[in-house]
């Protein structure tokens, strides 16, 4: 994956909201300030972070979130991970990750676009890493509910539905990214 058609996609996108234009904020400047030798899509690179991909899955009548449960952090949220060497782009790396995750792929899940994106502080030790950043690229797809779900056997994947969401165990960049999903044109 090549920096430049990454930049141009986040200098392409309008944040949602002050939070999220704090993070696309931040996610470029780490762009601008970091050796361009540096890969910023190697999981192994930690000062500052790197990038990770995201799919925010909703139904097509987006009153549900395809969430899995993440056994190190003991949350619910989105699928998504680390990019890869052989993914063209943050939304192919999306699609993998789904894919791998859950067991949806085209043409049962079909990618809308980026979504939003988020910077996530990973605590020291998860996955033998220390303390870094996720630059995380989430994009939206949109699956029936009735697709089936076969992804790996340690991730729980579930759908949620957005009017419980408030009270399920994620976090708030979720939250917030699942509120965008509902305002996606059908």
């Amino acid at each position: 994956m090549q920096r430049p058609p990454v930049e141009r996609l986040l200098r392409a996108h309008q944040p949602a909201d002050p939070d999220e234009t704090a993070d696309h904020q931040t996610i470029l400047r780490i762009f601008a300030e970091t050796d361009p030798t540096v890969d910023l899509f190697d999981k192994t690179t930690v000062a500052p972070g790197h990038v990770t991909a995201s799919a925010l899955v909703t139904d097509p009548r987006r009153t549900h979130v395809l969430l899995i449960h993440h056994p190190a952090l003991g949350l619910w949220i989105q699928p998504g991970g680390h990019t890869d060497p052989s993914d063209a782009d943050p939304a192919a790396a999306a699609a993998r990750e789904l894919r791998e995750e859950t067991g949806l792929e085209a043409p049962a899940a079909r990618c809308l676009g980026l979504l939003d994106v988020a910077v996530h502080a990973v605590p020291d030790g998860i996955k033998g890493q220390p303390a870094h950043l996720h630059l995380d690229l989430r994009f939206a797809f949109e699956a029936s509910r009735d697709a089936p779900l076969a992804g790996e056997a340690h991730t729980p994947a579930a759908w949620v539905p957005l009017d419980t969401l408030a009270t399920h165990h994620t976090d708030d960049s979720v939250r917030a990214a699942a509120r965008r999903l509902q305002h996606l044109p059908r």
